[in-house]
């Protein structure tokens, strides 16, 4: 790959064996130093840090990164780009190896899946990676947790369609209301009818003799 000043670049130049400090009092802890710098399942301890020399925007700077760091960075790349990643990092061993030909090895094979990766500007743009070599956020970084899908377009649906088979359509009201009846008539005779009802019983309360029956 051609370095050209605007170009991103990342390369391993050195290594470093990092002792743990242990307790020289406690005879148990160094014991356990001892094994932790062999198996990594078993957490810190020593280990390798690898020295990145890395170019961006025409300028350098140097980052400090263990192998852990490196899977990390890889199993994050992997559950945003899937299948389409083809980047290959050497696979981690379950018992760390600090003599220099196996840890040459190593940082050959990491040179290799740098270089890979700085080639693809769709993974250098993430801000996850800008983290990783210690770059500073650039404007217009892929924000972390992106994934790059193809969209689908989108298709317009139709408008539903009713339909009126079976319903009985009802015609609209035409009908005009009727005037409300006039019933002063009714009224009046009815006033007439209670007046006369009156005029009986009064009568029939003041003849002489007795009560007399009288239907109405």
């Amino acid at each position: 790959m051609a370095r050209t000043p605007s170009s991103f670049y990342a390369e391993i130049d050195r290594y470093e064996i990092v002792e743990e400090p242990a307790d020289p009092e406690n005879p148990l802890a160094k014991g356990m130093e001892v094994l932790k710098a062999r198996i990594p399942l078993m957490g810190q301890g020593s280990h390798a840090e690898y020295n990145i020399r890395v170019q961006n925007e025409g300028k350098y700077h140097i980052v400090r990164r263990r192998f852990a760091e490196f899977v990390t960075l890889h199993d994050f790349l992997k559950r945003q780009f899937g299948p389409v990643l083809m980047l290959e990092l050497p696979k981690k061993t379950p018992i760390r190896y600090f003599n220099q030909d196996k840890l040459e090895d190593r940082k050959n094979a990491l040179n290799v899946y740098l270089k890979d990766l700085c080639k693809r500007k769709e993974i250098v743009d993430l801000v996850e990676v800008q983290r990783f070599f210690g770059c500073q956020v650039r404007p217009g970084s892929v924000p972390t947790g992106y994934a790059p899908q193809a969209q689908a377009p989108q298709v317009q649906q139709p408008a539903p369609v009713v339909s009126c088979q079976g319903l009985q359509m009802v015609p609209p009201c035409s009908a005009q209301l009727s005037p409300a009846p006039d019933t002063s008539a009714e009224l009046r005779l009815s006033g007439q009818r209670l007046a006369s009802l009156w005029f009986t019983v009064t009568r029939r309360m003041n003849w002489p003799g007795g009560t007399h029956e009288v239907e109405f």
